[in-house]
């Protein structure tokens, strides 16, 4: 797929592989929606690069666990860029749980995570099935690797739900594509303290 000239969601396309992402989108030519949360800095600034590259980039925020800020998000990006073709799933949250102690996993945080990494990502692909019709078919992406195999297994079938489900509808088939992990900038060891990793898997803004 020529993606020159394309529209793309990416949920989550404002920090850290969502952003590598969107750059990536945009070194092809693609038109990007930055798609955040909570953080509404990281999405201008990421959207701010991508434009100087010479593409369109517009911030929106929307909690992808929320079927009406979805569909505003997806009703903006038609509206304003003119379709969508390229919709990337990489909003995602989780909470740190020793392995020992999964039992003690919290049904809140639980909920959460289901809400933002199953459910988004069936609210996203829906609210993107007609807008990608329209535009003769398009890409379903799902960057990962994620944590928590079960919501990560799930996500995938809702994408290929969404993906047979549009293929007899269009010219080109609505195609899934698992993104695989963007090359990071090394940080430097001071940037690592011993909670590192502890702080990364409780991270639960994007």
């Amino acid at each position: 797929m020529d993606l020159a000239g394309k529209v793309a969601i990416v949920t989550g396309g404002g920090t850290g592989i969502g952003k590598a992402i969107s750059a990536g989108l945009a070194a092809a030519g693609t038109h990007v929606v930055v798609n955040y949360s909570r953080s509404e800095a990281d999405a201008e600034a990421t959207a701010r690069e991508l434009r100087d590259r010479g593409v369109q980039a517009i911030p929106v925020r929307a909690d992808v666990s929320r079927a009406d800020e979805v569909q505003a998000m997806v009703g903006r990006t038609v509206d304003e860029l003119g379709r969508l073709d390229v919709l990337v799933n990489n909003a995602g949250t989780t909470k740190f749980v020793p392995m020992p102690d999964l039992d003690n996993m919290d049904e809140e945080s639980w909920d959460r995570i289901m809400a933002v990494n199953v459910k988004g990502t069936f609210l996203c692909c829906k609210a993107a099935a007609e807008p990608m019709r329209r535009s003769g078919g398009g890409q379903l992406g799902c960057a990962g690797p994620r944590p928590h195999a079960l919501g990560r297994a799930v996500q995938r079938g809702a994408e290929a739900s969404r993906r047979a489900e549009c293929a007899p509808q269009a010219d080109r088939a609505a195609r899934r594509h698992r993104v695989g992990r963007p090359r990071m900038p090394p940080q430097r060891q001071s940037d690592r303290p011993d909670d590192h990793r502890r702080q990364r898997h409780n991270a639960v803004a994007y």
